[in-house]
C-alpha cells in the first residue's frame, strides 16, 4: 500500500508539473499545490516511516551501529558489568523505599 500511495503521489506531482496549461510549475513543491493543501488541511498524512526516507547508505549505518552494540554486549565484560549494574539499580530503589517507608511513619506520628 505504501509504495502505490508513492506512485500516486509521484503521478499527481507529474502531472501537475507538466500541465501544458500551466508553465511556470516546474519548481513547485509538492505541498505547496493547492488542492493538496487542502486536502492535507482536512485529512492530514501520518508521517513517512524510516524506510521510506532513509537512503541506503544512513539505513546501513544504522543497522550496522545496532549490530555492533549488540556484538558488545555480548562480550563477557559487558555483560557481568550490566548484570551488576541491574542489581545495584535494585538495591538503589529498595534503599529508596525504605527511606520513604521510614518518612512517611515520621510524618504521621
Amino acid at each position: 500500500r505504501r509504495c502505490l500511495e508513492h506512485i500516486c503521489l509521484h503521478i499527481i506531482n507529474y502531472q501537475h508539473r507538466h500541465n501544458p496549461l500551466h508553465s511556470n510549475r516546474e519548481q513547485i513543491h509538492f505541498e505547496d499545490i493547492l488542492f493538496v493543501a487542502q486536502e492535507w488541511a482536512t485529512n492530514p498524512r501520518p508521517p513517512l516511516p524510516l524506510s521510506a526516507t532513509l537512503t541506503e547508505d544512513e539505513a546501513a549505518a544504522i543497522i550496522q551501529s545496532f549490530y555492533r552494540a549488540y556484538r558488545v554486549r555480548c562480550w563477557p565484560d559487558v555483560t557481568q558489568f550490566r548484570e551488576w549494574q541491574r542489581g545495584f539499580r535494585k538495591e538503589v530503589k529498595a534503599i529508596i523505599k525504605i527511606q520513604r517507608f521510614w518518612r512517611s511513619r515520621k510524618t504521621s506520628s
